[in-house]
């Protein structure tokens, strides 16, 4: 570890200036701060944000491209997990930039073509839970999706989120 990741911190004036320029939606104060301060490159994907969020999973939580552009510019992760969702658009600019898509990604945004070729790879992957417990299942975006992946095996008794995110056609088909 070197003595700049030592001392980097939250309390750390550059690491602060960062924060808040994610946070204020500003790309061009974070290509300048990253322009004076490499450095700032070992705080990228750290989860400093609400909800253990990266500055990019910020970024696609309130839908600043600018500011997506700018953090993947300067070397932030594309494929950094959270537990909260993203617009079906603003994923597909994601994909765009270079992003990939696990199970659970493909599910929610109703990439079949993503699901069949997964599934076709690992079969055994139909029901595996995410880092929040949810299935692909769970987070089917459509009738279609879920049919297929209950074609494909999926597992009913882990079905259950359905009913809570308000999707009452999922929920009659899982009966």
């Amino acid at each position: 570890m070197s003595s700049v990741t030592q001392y980097m911190n939250h309390n750390d004036p550059r690491a602060a200036s960062f924060k808040r320029a994610v946070e204020s939606a500003d790309a061009d104060e974070i290509q300048r701060l990253f322009d004076a301060h490499p450095e700032l490159e070992q705080l990228i994907d750290k989860p400093w944000f609400a909800f253990g969020s990266t500055a990019l999973v910020l970024s696609t939580l309130t839908e600043t491209r600018a500011v997506i552009d700018a953090l993947l510019d300067v070397g932030a992760d594309i494929d950094a997990k959270s537990d909260w969702s993203v617009d079906v658009e603003l994923a597909d600019h994601l994909i765009a930039r270079g992003a990939t898509l696990d199970i659970h990604a493909a599910g929610g945004l109703g990439r079949m073509d993503v699901l069949t070729e997964l599934l076709d790879a690992k079969p055994e992957r139909v029901s595996v839970p995410g880092p929040d417990g949810a299935t692909p299942l769970h987070l089917a975006m459509n009738i279609e999706v879920a049919q297929f992946l209950l074609d494909r095996g999926a597992e009913l008794d882990k079905a259950g989120w359905a009913d809570a995110g308000g999707h009452e056609d999922l929920v009659e088909l899982l009966r």
